[in-house]
């Protein structure tokens, strides 16, 4: 794979990539999934680089974020790798290894990241969903005829009261006095 740019004057020089503004991608709780690689490609593929160089990866709060982004089954991507138009594909952020976050890059020329005259950092937001909450498999309530009493907060916070969702009444079956509420956010 010939690694130098096709062309050799300014004039010559490919058109620059174009890129939505603001973009953010949602990944589940713990999740690593590829980025796709419309994300490098910007918004017309006929203009899409050859090459990107990542610039920074943090986590939400702006904290270095080590591991958080890698070439699948391959190497880590740090601040300053390249990454050729054949792997854009191939870029995973690993929601693991934090609570969210974002990177930035920007296209270059080459294999070796040399500036392309005119091209504009890009920063992409990654939202990490909340930890569900988590239950016991069966939890039960004594009452007897027509007694009026509080649930109790514990049935709903779960296990851990960290991830303790918002409520609401999604079913109550009349023929039991059961009622199933859902977790919601």
């Amino acid at each position: 794979m010939d690694l130098e740019p096709s062309w050799k004057t300014p004039a010559e020089a490919p058109a620059l990539p174009t890129y939505k503004a603001d973009v953010s991608l949602d990944y589940a709780f713990n999740e690593s999934k590829v980025v796709g690689d419309g994300i490098f490609n910007g918004t017309d593929s006929k203009t899409a680089p050859a090459f990107v160089r990542i610039t920074a990866i943090q986590g939400k709060d702006g904290e270095a974020a080590a591991n958080t982004m890698s070439l699948q089954g391959g190497d880590a991507l740090t601040a300053g790798s390249v990454v050729a138009r054949a792997d854009f594909d191939k870029v995973v952020w690993d929601a693991s290894k934090n609570e969210g976050g974002s990177f930035k890059f920007i296209p270059v020329q080459d294999a070796q990241g040399t500036a392309l005259q005119g091209a504009v950092e890009q920063t992409i937001t990654i939202h990490e969903a909340p930890a569900l909450p988590s239950y016991e498999a069966d939890v039960s309530v004594a009452y007897t005829y027509n007694q009026s009493k509080a649930v109790g907060a514990d049935i709903f916070n779960g296990t851990d009261s960290a991830t303790a969702p918002g409520l609401r009444a999604h079913h109550r079956h009349s023929g039991q006095g059961r009622v199933r509420l859902p977790p919601t956010r």
